[in-house]
């Protein structure tokens, strides 16, 4: 908890030094959070029983 207090300076610092390393951390948290939207969508529909054409 010591270096809690400096965070808003780091924050401060990345996004006006580094300001790839924010953007890529946002993009990389899109990524997760879609790519786990498709993943549920591909297990609802694996769970579904396979019809086979007669």
């Amino acid at each position: 908890f010591v270096q809690l207090p400096n965070f808003p300076a780091v924050i401060g610092w990345n996004l006006k030094n580094r300001i790839w390393l924010p953007i890529l951390l946002i993009v990389l948290e899109l990524i997760v959070f879609f790519g786990g939207f498709k993943m549920k969508a591909l297990e609802k529909q694996l769970a579904k029983p396979y019809r086979s054409r007669k």
